[in-house]
């Protein structure tokens, strides 16, 4: 798939919470996330030259969404939907909601093209295309621990990126809280407790296995003593100043550098 293609599969666009988006607290009601979802949903299509060919004629087969944060009466988000797979005549499609960039909302679903009939029929030719993963945004979660000018680090034993030196963590479960599916994470690789503390930052990355959202959260280990387990290799404190001589993760210096963490001075969001 070239660029051009892999752009067209993607759409972004500006928007804040109403009133009428909100519940009695002020805070965004889940439906409106989905009509945020849908607004987006229709960009794309109409990007892709598609929209016509395609509206209210998709039945949801699946639909979810993850709150991450909460948003509140006219804050201003950024919305963006991205076709992420398809097959004969079903498509799925993924949503990130954030907020001066930082993820607050995800979402995905799965829907089927169907005619007048009601029965399931061929996609666009302009949808149809193999190799664009699983349909879903799987969350997962890292921890920055820096203790006395060294950085906790775990050497990967399973793919993706076997081999090489990342932060600890991993998926968060379904029905599970970020900071709950951290501090498991830590405890199975390292055998460290660890207190979960401010979002440091946020990646994502196409993989095997599909979309991932990737949360690092600054973290305070409650001891020193690590053990590498479940899928670590190796696991140790390593100093900042040789955390780059590593072989890292793709991705993982520039984060690193851009939030201060090998300065010694890390940067959380909000």
């Amino acid at each position: 798939m070239g660029k051009e293609a892999a752009r067209s599969r993607v759409f972004r666009e500006r928007a804040r919470v109403g009133w009428v988006d909100t519940d009695a607290s002020g805070r965004i009601h889940y439906t409106a996330a989905f009509r945020l979802f849908e607004r987006a949903e229709v960009g794309l299509f109409r990007q892709m030259g598609v929209l016509h060919e395609l509206y209210g004629l998709i039945p949801r087969a699946s639909a979810q969404a993850t709150f991450l944060r909460p948003l509140c009466f006219d804050d201003e988000v950024e919305v963006e939907a991205r076709l992420s797979r398809t097959g004969r005549s079903s498509l799925a499609l993924t949503y990130l909601i954030t907020k001066d960039g930082v993820p607050h909302v995800t979402g995905s679903v799965v829907a089927v093209l169907v005619g007048e009939d009601g029965k399931p029929r061929p996609l666009p030719p302009a949808l149809r295309e193999e190799g664009l993963g699983t349909g879903k945004i799987q969350l997962a979660v890292g921890a920055v621990a820096v203790r006395r000018g060294r950085l906790l680090m775990v050497r990967r034993g399973r793919e993706p990126g076997k081999g090489l030196w990342s932060l600890p963590g991993g998926r968060v479960r379904p029905w599970e809280a970020p900071e709950a599916a951290l501090r498991r994470e830590v405890l199975e690789e390292c055998g460290v407790d660890v207190e979960v503390g401010s979002l440091l930052g946020w990646s994502s990355r196409e993989g095997d296995g599909g979309a991932f959202l990737i949360l690092d959260y600054e973290v305070m280990a409650l001891g020193e003593r690590v053990t590498a387990g479940d899928d670590a290799d190796e696991v140790a404190w390593i100093p900042l100043e040789e955390v780059e001589s590593l072989n890292l993760t793709p991705g993982l210096p520039e984060f690193l550098r851009t939030h201060g963490v090998l300065s010694g001075r890390p940067h959380a969001l909000g």
